[in-house]
């Protein structure tokens, strides 16, 4: 077909977009008028699914048209390889300007995979995804998902990308040369992937009184298949308060109405511009969203909620209009029609067939069946699912299968796979499954492929402990610089926190040990920034004001009064100089009154800092608050650490450093000495530091989050530090005070990165004189291991 024949290809694709929710597919409360037009002016599939229930996977499927395990993109962290053909290319052969404009995930170096250019931001695609090992099962969460606690009115990073996206979408719908050749513009939203997060005025569409609720049998949890039950521990899907659910849903449901708003925009910006009728608009997601249903978030799974995806097709004149097409479909049929429509032919042979057939009322003999498949995070071993006709089949290796009539029972709450009236369906549908889907050769090559990225994560990650539960540490490692090599002034507690405070070395500020006080007179950063117009704030662990040996909770020893021993920190204070209290601790303001901390001190500490930020956030000056949290420093016993925490590692067999000594170090003090007890400790303790570790990483993502939520990350420093390491019975010690360096459990080094929103931002700040980057310093105080 010559090329000024050929139609235009607008691709709106936004991310967790389960169908059921908005007015085409009959849900009476969330507000779609733009989906609506699309149904009544083109056509609608009821039954239309991904390819894998995970963004990237499912992504990378409906680029190439082939299933992920055709591929290899397992998962969030396996991206697409770069000889891999996708659409793009195959329209760009055919002529076309192919273009996209926000997320599709491509991992990796190459972030185009064929097309011309990126018009705007891929979010996803710049953040790191944690690797998944399934060697490690599926270890329950250390806390609740907190997705529904941060759901609410307000903005997003997510929110200012997709409204980026929009923006350079339109200028190139508006731009005289789309009229000069074909052009396939793939704009692709974040929304209504969380964070629920949302735009006021969305926000106020759904008043939370009127928000309906899950659908969930009395019973159907306990009974859920144990491939489920799994993943919502996993995922820390717990029994939500009713409250918290319904502002989960409000978040989601004002999220679509804010996507649906674009999906309009883009189509009247066709329509101005008079390229609507040469323009085939497509509108679907890569996944669905559980939103409660079944007790679940997220996705992950093949529920309809899930799996199943909307997908509306318009094309004035030549397709039909208001049209529901019910046949099951997927997403690699899509893909198939989108090259059928620019005439190009696959290099390699593609999973879908075109739906242009089945539009057009000449496809009698229509397949009417989806394939879909997991291989990611959230299970342990291979999963898929065929949809044929009316009925849904599931099968998890090692599991016992799932039937269910998707006619009769909707909802999914019935499995049939026992019944003994469908055995001859359930068979029929497990062996057209399996006859080109061999279970164990994938989790032979997906096992593989996850321990060969493990691997090359570890000599270049963070960290590279694969046993570490730190996925905020890890993402915010990636947003900024990473010293790994970072030493510290002096390998004890109060020697340590007097060099970082002045700059000087230990044998300049004269503290040498812990029970020394710190000279007022030294020039300190909090006396610099102070100066430097900064309210200067200070939360958590001091160790600067000597106590008496043994007497550290005396609050003699424990309060610092105001003045001068504060060290410059003249603004908010809630501190003490150090005790190793992790349960109902205390900390004093500005008496010696000792104030109570309820619950896990980490965990207070962060709500204090995150409520000073909130206040801070409104001032016309900037901050800088020291954050010094006392973990992951012992003792490490089990009462010392929240329980789901504990709960990841208590099963972990830590071994003992590689070059670890039975005998003691006969130049070690009374700390590193080790007692036989102790030594028979050292796998409980380290599976309690993990813990503690967990726990922290958890309290940094708060932080992070409020820094987000808060609209600072732009105009914000944050560092995160310890003050040294822990030795483990590495060469015969525990404790620290020498100057090691180990693999396994390093002494001196200490964790250090710093971040700001990103180089370009970073730069802006730096280079912009008239005005402060606001401050967050964050010290976790003692036995952190370096990189």
């Amino acid at each position: 077909m010559p090329s000024k024949q050929l139609p235009n290809l607008l691709v709106i694709m936004s991310d967790e977009h389960a169908p059921m929710y908005s007015g085409p597919y009959g849900h009476p409360l969330v507000q779609t008028p733009h989906m609506d037009r699309l149904a009544e002016e083109g056509v609608t599939f009821t039954n239309a699914y991904c390819n894998s229930p995970l963004c990237m996977p499912s992504r990378m499927s409906f680029m190439t048209g082939r299933y992920i395990h055709h591929i290899g993109a397992w998962d969030n962290a396996a991206p697409l390889r770069p000889d891999a053909v996708t659409w793009a290319h195959l329209l760009r052969s055919e002529g076309y300007d192919v273009v996209l404009s926000g997320k599709q995930h491509f991992g990796g170096m190459d972030q185009l995979h064929g097309f011309r250019s990126q018009l705007a931001r891929d979010l996803h695609a710049e953040r790191q995804h944690a690797l998944t090992d399934w060697d490690n099962g599926t270890p329950p969460a250390s806390r609740p998902w907190q997705g529904l606690a941060q759901a609410g009115p307000g903005t997003t990073e997510e929110i200012e990308v997709d409204d980026l996206a929009e923006t350079e979408a339109l200028a190139y719908l508006r731009d005289p040369a789309r009229h000069e050749q074909p052009w396939a513009l793939n704009v692709s939203f974040i929304a209504p992937h969380f964070p629920l997060v949302v735009p006021q005025r969305f926000w106020d569409l759904y008043p939370l009184d009127e928000i309906d609720l899950p659908d969930i049998p009395e019973g159907h949890l306990e009974n859920q298949h144990p491939v489920y039950q799994r993943m919502r521990r996993m995922f820390g899907c717990v029994d939500f308060p009713e409250e918290l659910i319904r502002r989960g849903r409000a978040g989601y449901y004002g999220l679509i109405t804010y996507l649906d708003e674009k999906i309009g925009r883009l189509f009247k910006t066709l329509e101005e511009t008079g390229q609507l009728e040469n323009t085939v608009v497509v509108y679907t997601s890569d996944h669905g969203e559980m939103n409660g249903e079944h007790g679940m978030w997220r996705k992950s799974n093949f529920y309809e909620a899930s799996a199943r995806v909307p997908l509306q097709i318009v094309f004035p004149d030549r397709l039909p209009t208001g049209k529901r097409i019910d046949e099951v479909v997927s997403l690699v049929d899509l893909t198939a029609t989108l090259v059928d429509i620019a005439g190009a032919r696959s290099v390699d042979q593609l999973d879908g067939d075109s739906l242009l057939p089945l539009m057009r009322g000449a496809a009698s003999d229509w397949k009417d069946f989806a394939f879909s498949e997991y291989l990611a995070h959230g299970v342990e071993r291979p999963m898929a699912m065929l949809r044929k006709g009316q009925y849904k089949f599931n099968y998890s290796l090692g599991d016992a299968p799932e039937l269910y009539d998707i006619v009769e029972d909707p909802n999914e709450f019935r499995n049939l796979a026992d019944d003994e009236a469908y055995q001859a369906i359930c068979q029929e549908l497990e062996a057209q499954l399996l006859a080109e889907w061999d279970p164990v050769e994938i989790e032979k090559q997906v096992r593989a492929s996850q321990k060969a990225r493990i691997l090359v994560d570890q000599s270049c990650g963070y960290a590279g402990d694969t046993r570490a539960h730190t996925p905020d540490i890890d993402q915010f490692a990636t947003e900024g610089a990473n010293f790994c090599n970072a030493v510290s002034g002096s390998p004890m507690c109060a020697p340590y926190r007097a060099s970082l405070f002045t700059g000087k070395y230990a044998s300049s500020t004269g503290m040498a040990i812990n029970e020394l006080r710190m000279n007022p007179n030294h020039d300190c950063f909090g006396h610099v920034l102070h100066r430097n117009g900064y309210q200067t704030s200070y939360i958590g662990k001091w160790h600067l004001w000597a106590n008496q040996l043994g007497k550290h909770n005396d609050p003699q020893n424990s309060y610092i009064p105001p003045g001068q021993h504060r060290l410059g920190f003249d603004g908010e204070w809630s501190a003490y100089n150090f005790h190793h209290l992790y349960f109902d601790a205390y900390y004093h303001k500005d008496s010696p009154e000792k104030i109570v901390l309820p619950g896990y001190e980490p965990d207070g500490q962060t709500d204090l800092a995150i409520d000073y930020l909130q206040r801070a956030s409104t001032s016309d000056n900037p901050f800088a608050l020291f954050l010094s949290i006392g973990t992951p420093h012992d003792p490490w016993t089990q009462d010392n650490v929240p329980p789901a925490d504990y709960e990841m590692f208590k099963d972990v067999d830590f071994p003992l450093p590689p070059n670890y000594r039975d005998e003691n170090d006969p130049y070690s003090d009374t700390w590193a000495i080790m007692s036989a007890a102790e030594r028979a400790a050292l796998p409980e303790w380290m599976r309690v530091y993990y813990a503690m570790t967990a726990n922290l990483d958890w309290n940094i993502g708060r932080l992070l989050q409020a820094v987000d939520d808060l609209g600072l990350r732009d105009n914000t420093i944050f560092v995160f530090t310890s003050d040294h390491g822990e030795m483990f019975g590495a060469q015969g010690r525990r404790a620290k005070n020498i100057f090691y360096e180990e693999a396994g459990a390093r002494s001196i080094s200490c964790p250090v990165a710093a971040a700001n929103s990103g180089r370009t931002r970073l730069r802006c700040v730096l280079e912009h004189t008239g005005h402060h980057a606001d401050v967050v310093v964050y010290a976790k105080s003692a036995d952190s291991r370096g990189c």
